[in-house]
């Protein structure tokens, strides 16, 4: 999985690196971090918008939910998700 300046982020095949999904307008910014759940089975993303981290379900392909905080706000472009 990538995340991609506009807003997108792709998913790979590790068997021949073809394309399997491309998630279109996930975010309005750049993405600035992919996470993988320790069970393969979400991906937590944020942006360099710095308001939402979003999770998204790899066996449903959708978003599940988008996080925001009131006091949570990263314009890093580097900063990373912890699951």
């Amino acid at each position: 999985m990538t995340g991609h300046k506009d807003g997108s982020m792709r998913l790979y095949s590790l068997k021949d690196g073809k394309v399997l999904d491309n998630i279109k307008n996930l975010y309005e910014s750049t993405i600035s971090c992919v996470k993988i759940s320790s069970n393969n089975n979400y991906i937590v993303s944020s942006s360099v918008d710095g308001v939402f981290l979003k999770v998204y379900d790899l066996r449903m392909r959708k978003v599940l939910m988008s996080l925001a905080d009131d006091s949570y706000l990263n314009t890093h472009q580097f900063s990373k998700v912890i699951i």
